[in-house]
């Protein structure tokens, strides 16, 4: 993937109520279609590593939000939400 001057990236450290710890890092990407991808990965200390990938697109004219998200063994899901305007 690439990313543009719009990207965001972050990384560290986690550490659970029960104490478990591990490493996290995540970017957000505007791809050149318009829409949005934001990839997740978290390692714990066993060195057990979960990726998740969520995709947005909004469509402007009909106010809908579309979410696809890919978690472990490339299952994905994708939902979808319509914003309605309120009128004051």
């Amino acid at each position: 993937m690439t990313g543009t001057t719009s990207e965001g990236r972050r990384s560290g450290t986690y550490t659970t109520s029960d104490g478990r710890t591990g490493n996290f890092s995540g970017e957000v990407l505007r791809n050149a279609d318009g829409t949005r991808t934001r990839n997740l990965s978290i390692t714990n200390r066993e060195g057990e590593t979960y990726d998740r990938s969520a995709t947005y697109d909004y469509d402007r004219e009909t106010g809908t939000l579309e979410r696809t998200v890919t978690g472990p063994g490339a299952s994905s899901r994708t939902g979808y939400v319509t914003f309605i305007p309120v009128q004051r």
